[in-house]
């Protein structure tokens, strides 16, 4: 990962202030599903970052345009595994396995709202009403992972001893590699 200078770092932090101002001002003024999607591609970058300060579990996953295909919560899932595996590096991290399956409940509930934006209407109907409370936990979470990778970053900076010898392996992120991998081969 390429070092930021002090003036990179501010200006990153106050594009990160500002998108969360953005999604606010979007929850206040009611456009839930815009406040969503926002936080849903932060949620992403963010699991990206902090995936590559603990290594990748395989070769495929360092070309860019695969790692991209690769869904939120395929690499939540993944990360569950890294936290199973590692507890001793989790112990008293803020970051929790609560923490985490909540992440993953909100992942599938954006899910189904997003997919499911045109198939079934009268089904997609019932579930608008929770628009709301899904972009107000997923700013939480967002601003929760952005967190994370800060104090990853940090590690990696000034400590990177203790993040040796961790071992990301998931079966599930290599499927999804791959499976990247066979539709770009496709395309």
């Amino acid at each position: 990962m390429v070092e930021m200078s002090a003036e990179q770092r501010l200006h990153a932090r106050d594009v990160h202030n500002e998108f969360f101002e953005r999604c606010q001002l979007a929850i206040d003024n009611g456009f839930y599903l815009e406040a969503i999607l926002l936080e849903y591609s932060a949620m992403e970058a963010r699991m990206k970052v902090i995936m590559s300060l603990l290594g990748k579990p395989c070769s495929l996953c360092e070309e860019t345009e695969i790692t991209n295909r690769i869904g939120l919560s395929t690499k939540l899932k993944c990360f569950k595994t890294f936290m199973d595996n590692n507890p001793k590096f989790f112990k008293d991290a803020g970051f929790t396995r609560t923490t985490l399956k909540k992440m993953v409940e909100w992942c599938n509930s954006r899910n189904a709202r997003i997919h499911g934006l045109y198939s079934d209407t009268e089904k997609y109907e019932k579930i608008m009403g929770k628009n709301k409370k899904l972009a107000v936990e997923g700013l939480e979470y967002t601003k929760m992972l952005y967190e994370e990778a800060k104090q990853l970053r940090y590690v990696n900076r000034y400590h990177h001893e203790i993040l040796e010898g961790l071992k990301l392996e998931c079966k599930d992120l290599y499927e999804a590699c791959n499976d990247a991998a066979n539709w770009l081969q496709k395309k």
